[in-house]
């Protein structure tokens, strides 16, 4: 029959090893930070659609001016953030969903919706970075 090959494969511990740090280097804290990243992508985009109040009565403040990041959760594997109005832009959650006098005017979606794979790219670099500075032992 045929010959038998053998396969030698080292550095198996310094592997394992390896991988455990990332575990470590890349979750929690960092994986925050990376999904902060992203959700910057979609603040900057949504402070661009939110509407703006025109007009007399207007005192060079707008909603739009407004709109916030909230860290909502986080833990070593999973991290959560909320882009929205913040406390002086209340109102704006009106011109998302509408009214029974108001149509909808969704700032919030559309910007997810447009923003959606740069949010990714945005993340994926962010822990690529880490992940790959923490494999060279930095």
């Amino acid at each position: 029959m045929g010959k038998n090959t053998t396969i030698r494969l080292e550095g198996m511990k310094d592997l394992e090893r390896k991988l455990r740090q990332l575990e470590a280097s890349v979750g929690g804290r960092h994986l925050l930070d990376a999904v902060d990243d992203g959700a910057e992508v979609v603040r900057g985009a949504a402070a661009s659609l939110a509407p703006r109040a025109q007009g007399a009565g207007t005192r060079g403040s707008h909603g739009a001016d407004d709109i916030v990041k909230d860290k909502i959760k986080s833990t070593p594997t999973r991290a959560e953030v909320g882009v929205g109005a913040g406390r002086s832009a209340w109102h704006l959650m009106f011109a998302e969903i509408g009214t029974i006098f108001v149509a909808a005017q969704p700032w919030l979606r559309p910007a997810l919706d447009r923003t959606r794979n740069d949010v990714v790219a945005e993340v994926n670099d962010s822990l690529r970075k880490r992940v790959l500075g923490v494999a060279r032992g930095r």
